[in-house]
């Protein structure tokens, strides 16, 4: 949507509860949850669509748990998932990663930027844990990057708590992977990430692809 009008307009193919999503970048930035016309329309002047005026109308489907994976890949390949559990005062913001963190930690536990944090301590209302995905998602997600010619990347899932089913959401042409990955997925993705840019140097660039 480029303009508030068309807002309205989507809600004869969206249903409630929804989300509004400015285009301001990722973290959750700026999302707004709706669970009626009657409040969306009285909030609408006031709603900010970023930079470009261009904002998202998005379904709000109520997860299992209130719980999401991210399945990443790598070169194609799987490389790991993690389950993100959010509290009831998370909000939107569900990156995994410490330099998503804005905001100050409370009082006892570690900093945002520190990076040597698990996260299930360090993020305020977030439980980030390693976590098998089915295969499934794995198979959905590599087809996804791979359509999307994304080197390095995570998806994202939820199963919903009405009906059971998976729904993917969010594609990540980027990582910044999970904080003390050592802790949460048992290794390091960011030696293998160095590994792989390595690799594509001295190949000249990717294949099928220039340099």
């Amino acid at each position: 949507m480029n303009h508030r009008d068309q807002v309205l307009k989507a809600l004869d193919e969206v249903r409630f509860p929804l989300v509004i999503k400015p285009n301001v970048g990722g973290s959750g930035a700026g999302i707004v949850r709706f669970t009626t016309r009657e409040e969306l329309t009285e909030r609408l002047d006031t709603l900010h669509f970023g930079p470009d005026g261009t904002a998202l109308v998005q379904e709000f489907i109520e997860s299992e748990e209130g719980a999401i994976v991210r399945v990443e890949v790598l070169d194609g390949r799987y490389l790991y998932a993690i389950r993100i559990v959010r509290g009831p005062d998370a909000g939107f913001n569900l990156c995994p990663a410490d330099i998503c963190q804005t905001s100050p930690a409370p009082s006892g536990r570690p900093a945002a930027t520190d990076l040597g944090a698990c996260p299930v301590d360090a993020k305020p209302g977030l439980d980030v844990r390693g976590y098998d995905a089915p295969v499934e998602a794995i198979d959905t997600v590599i087809r996804l990057t791979r359509a999307a010619s994304i080197d390095v990347g995570g998806v994202e899932y939820l199963v919903s708590k009405a009906d059971g089913r998976l729904y993917y959401y969010d594609v990540n042409a980027t990582s910044n992977f999970v904080a003390n990955a050592p802790a949460v997925v048992g290794f390091e993705p960011t030696e293998r990430f160095v590994d792989y840019i390595v690799d594509v140097a001295r190949r000249g660039g990717r294949p099928g692809r220039g340099a």
